[in-house]
């Protein structure tokens, strides 16, 4: 599994591309809860919400995650 801080920084920069603020929103604003599969946003109050989070498969030295905005839940295929 990648190491904290990469997984952390993919899933919060994931929410803000998202969203379309970038880095006009601090990643500090929100937390990402990974104790749950999928993870899940705390404390988000931008305007896209609801917004849902996967970790993608991309090997032990990658870190990777994507985010959809209007729903908590989605299916991701990778072919």
């Amino acid at each position: 599994m990648a190491a904290a801080f990469p997984r952390l920084w993919v899933h919060k920069d994931a929410v803000l591309k998202c969203t379309g603020d970038g880095l006009m929103v601090s990643p500090r604003t929100f937390s990402i809860a990974f104790d749950r599969n999928p993870p899940s946003l705390i404390g988000w109050i931008g305007k896209l919400a609801p917004i849902g989070l996967a970790t993608l498969d991309v090997g032990k030295r990658y870190a990777a995650a994507v985010a959809v905005g209007g729903t908590r839940a989605f299916k991701l295929e990778m072919r």
